[in-house]
């Protein structure tokens, strides 16, 4: 019990954690989320919030409403694009990495060499090549 009470926190995956194989939250896991969202409401000394390879729409689109309504309501920050990209409860903007100028453009060229797409993000927008 006492470990319990000392948690602060509670990160957690979207794919393969708060949703099944089959992209869905399953009952049980909604009523924990829903409990964890709670707490964190309740508790200034708890936060719970995603922490995924998704970007923050694909994670909120892949919760679902519900879940995702929750999780904005209740002010609670994120970490996406494997941790890339981190937001404060507010929406605004803790951590960014991104990619050189100087990056881009050597990744630009070999795209136009080789005759590929590819696909990148930032922030919440996604860009490719096609």
């Amino acid at each position: 019990r006492n470990k319990i009470e000392s948690i602060c926190a509670i990160a957690s995956d979207v794919d393969g954690t708060l949703l099944t194989s089959g992209q869905k939250v399953h009952p049980r896991t909604r009523m924990a989320i829903r409990r964890a969202i709670d707490l964190a409401s309740n508790n200034p000394n708890f936060v719970f919030f995603p922490a995924t390879g998704k970007s923050r729409k694909g994670a909120m689109d892949s919760l679902g409403v519900e879940i995702s309504s929750l999780l904005r309501e209740s002010n609670l920050p994120g970490v996406f694009l494997q941790g890339l990209f981190c937001v404060d409860g507010n929406g605004n903007v803790l951590f960014e990495k991104k990619l050189t100028n100087e990056a881009i453009a050597v990744t630009e060229s070999l795209v136009e060499k080789h005759q590929i797409s590819i696909v990148g993000y930032d922030g919440d927008n996604l860009f490719t090549t096609q």
